[in-house]
């Protein structure tokens, strides 16, 4: 899962296109991320990415709003490059490194390049603003401060990453030669990689396992002659890469991608891409989504989480306080058998074995407070046995309510992982306030008025079918949007959106029953599961009694059907949702 200098290589060519383009916004998703807005005869969106696990760049199509509070990197660079031109788009030694220069101009009306040059090196990952005119640091998204490497800070002079490898595009090859063949006491893999720009892990396996080449060969075993052929098949191979753009899939999830096609991975399956951006942006397309939710709204992540937990923690607590109340009958018995054997009881005693017609005149030994008569023995256990009985009941209710409640937050995380977008997340923080799980922020935040919008699928055959993204659309479709006549859908016993499907007239057919029941599961707890039930019936049979909590309800007169959700039915719902 590498983002390699070939895939580099092919995303500068693809940046040419931008070069003429003007910066209209700048925004900043996560602390790692920056987003331009651009404009080029129409709109361009690019990502750069800095985090250590998944730095890149590519140009998206759809772009989440900005943190509340953008970083002081983001306001420096809407400082600097708002409303500047791209000039020139390039790399460096065939290394990971994106160099964007802009014409922009200063305070003083003069025309000014200024750079940003992206560093994709995993942990050591950044983005970083040049003044061109003088080669000085003006500030970067991350500060590196080392001994052993470079250092990456404000007022600084900016350095390329060391030139300790060879360009493969680009080399004398008996230098070359001479560099690999220093490597004596190594392999061919180690000599390679310490020779040359480009050659990740991947790469060199399809390199050595195209060319015939033991990887994990000494050097020593090589001749010169040898090394020398190696090395020509290393230009050969660069200088001829056929860019086409590639996600291989394994047990039907996303395992890597390419921008050549590999021949190690022939017998998986492989997903073609127009261009090398919308490879990068649908492989890391849920994972994006998720982090960046995480990013801003950390804390209704953690407090939805130790809510459930400490409701969860009570449920086991209750159950067991639950199971001691079942033995209320036991005190009556007792109770009941001290009266019957009275005239057999003696005030001291501490215990008595008595018949127990109960069951089947069994021996059974009761114990005495000593300093108590027979018959306030007896009383002792009634009182017992009454407040058993009333314990009962009140864990009962108790743990009705536990239960809901652990469903509804259950519910809550669900739709909080499903989410797309910022708006979804603060639909999902507004009805937690609304319960009272999550407090409201204590500084005058303008309320905004939030409105449901469900997803909207349209069935092959034509029917069309919506989803509710969180509590609030499922309200919203339940209980207004549909129809009587309408199917209303749901996962049996575990949270997923609600579902319906408007019929004609109660009619609908098979295909959009099996496409809905398969969206129901997709978007519920259970989307991983080998086998789901799915319950539907029409929405007059749904009902939802006062004091139940946003999104929950009771229905009757239902079916069910089986499903087991495949990878690819979840490739092409997704596919359908990010169109």
């Amino acid at each position: 899962m590498a983002y390699d200098s070939i895939t580099n290589y092919a995303l500068i060519k693809q940046l040419q296109n931008i070069i003429g383009a003007k910066v209209n916004k700048i925004y900043s998703p996560t602390k790692n991320e920056i987003v331009l807005h651009l404009f080029l005869s129409d709109k361009i969106t690019l990502l750069l990415n800095a985090s250590p696990a998944s730095a890149r760049v590519h140009f998206i199509e759809k772009y989440n709003a900005s943190m509340k509070e953008p970083p002081n990197f983001c306001m420096l660079l809407r400082k600097y490059l708002t409303g500047a031109v791209v000039k020139d788009v390039c790399g460096h030694n065939f290394d990971r490194v994106i160099k964007i220069t802009f014409e922009t101009i200063n305070m003083l009306g003069d025309f000014v390049d200024m750079s940003l040059i992206v560093e994709i090196m995993g942990r050591t990952s950044n983005i970083i603003l040049v003044n061109e005119e003088n080669g000085i640091i003006v500030d970067s998204i991350r500060h590196i401060i080392s001994d052993k490497s470079r250092q990456i800070l404000p007022k600084l002079s900016y350095e390329y990453p060391p030139l300790d490898r060879f360009n493969p595009m680009e080399f004398d090859l008996y230098k070359a030669a001479d560099r690999f063949m220093s490597y004596y006491d190594k392999n061919i893999k180690h000599a390679l990689q310490s020779t040359f720009n480009g050659f990740s892990p991947v790469v060199l396996k399809e390199f050595c396992f195209k060319n015939n080449i033991e990887f994990d060969k000494g050097i020593d075993e090589l001749s010169y002659e040898d090394a020398v052929d190696i090395i020509k098949k290393v230009s050969e191979m660069f200088l001829s890469l056929d860019l086409s753009y590639n996600i291989y899939k394994k047990n039907g999830k996303n395992y890597d991608f390419s921008c050549v096609e590999y021949d190690i991975y022939e017998g998986l399956e492989k997903v073609r891409f127009e261009d090398v951006s919308s490879m990068i942006e649908s492989y890391y397309f849920d994972f994006d989504r998720i982090n960046r939710l995480k990013s801003v709204y950390n804390d209704l992540y953690l407090q939805l989480n130790q809510k459930l937990n400490k409701e969860r923690n009570k449920l086991k607590v209750r159950k067991k306080e639950y199971e001691k109340s079942k033995n209320a009958n036991e005190y009556n018995e007792m109770g009941q058998l001290l009266l019957s054997n009275i005239h057999l009881i003696n005030k001291g005693d501490e215990k008595i074995k008595v018949k127990n017609f109960f069951d089947e005149n069994k021996d059974i030994t009761i114990k005495l407070n000593p300093a108590l008569s027979a018959s306030q023995n007896a009383n002792r256990y009634f009182k017992k046995y009454n407040k058993a009985i009333n314990a009962k009941k009140y864990l009962e209710s108790l743990l009705k309510e536990n239960e809901q409640m652990i469903y509804f937050l259950e519910s809550e995380l669900l739709y909080l992982n499903n989410a797309r977008d910022y708006e979804e997340v603060l639909q999902i923080k507004d009805t937690l306030i609304s319960e009272g799980i999550f407090k409201k922020n204590k500084r005058n935040e303008k309320k905004k008025e939030i409105k449901a919008k469900p997803l909207k699928f349209i069935s092959d055959d034509g029917f069309e079918i919506y989803v509710g993204r969180n509590s609030l659309d499922n309200d919203y479709l339940t209980r207004v949007f549909a129809g009587k006549n309408d199917l209303w859908l749901h996962t049996k016993d575990i949270p997923s959106s609600h579902v319906i499907i408007r019929t004609n007239n109660g009619n609908y057919s098979d295909e959009a029953l099996d496409f809905a029941s398969k969206l129901c599961v997709y978007y519920s707890k259970g989307k991983d599961s080998s086998k789901v039930f799915v319950d539907y019936t029409y929405i007059k049979f749904v009902k939802k009694p006062k004091g139940m909590k946003e999104g929950k309800v009771i229905y009757t007169d239902n079916k069910s059907v089986v499903v087991s959700l495949s990878e690819r039915d979840k490739d092409e719902i997704l596919n359908m949702v990010r169109r």
